[in-house]
């Protein structure tokens, strides 16, 4: 089982969590899922998908729709 953060959230959602400040902060808008994906290992978007789902849950991030897309925006 993965360790939990104070935060509650994973190593890998605080893995995810920092690659989405850091892709919004290098490029100046929103990863993909399939981004997110590529960037973590995952083979599947629903991977990527359950990941940001939980961290919703916990408050980590917030579901928005920016154009054709959905993406999520850190909390922190």
């Amino acid at each position: 089982m993965p360790r939990q953060r104070s935060d509650h959230l994973t190593d890998r959602q605080e893995k995810i969590a920092r690659f989405i400040r850091e892709w919004i902060a290098d490029k100046g808008e929103y990863p993909t899922l399939s981004d997110i994906g590529a960037a973590m290992g995952f083979s599947a978007r629903s991977s990527v998908h359950y990941q940001l789902q939980q961290m919703e849950q916990l408050g980590a991030v917030m579901r928005a729709k920016e154009g054709r897309r959905s993406v999520y925006r850190p909390m922190t």
